[in-house]
């Protein structure tokens, strides 16, 4: 997984189990995201928050200000 930690623009790859409080990781689509996060820029996210994707539906999320 990719994520900025460190110096700003250094991208480590890093195992899921590895991340700390701070890390800033990478998103691809498609990507499931292993931890609860803050979003801090994007384009069109959508995010399926129910445990089985199949039961929900997309939900829009925005970037922090």
């Amino acid at each position: 997984m990719p994520v900025v930690r460190g110096k700003q623009g250094s991208t480590n790859s890093i195992s899921v189990w590895d991340l700390v409080v701070g890390d800033v990781i990478i998103l691809d689509a498609g990507s499931k995201v292993p931890a609860d996060c803050l979003l801090l820029d994007s384009q069109e996210f959508l995010v399926c928050e129910a445990e089985d994707e199949h039961d929900s539906n997309p939900v829009q999320k925005t970037p922090l200000d």
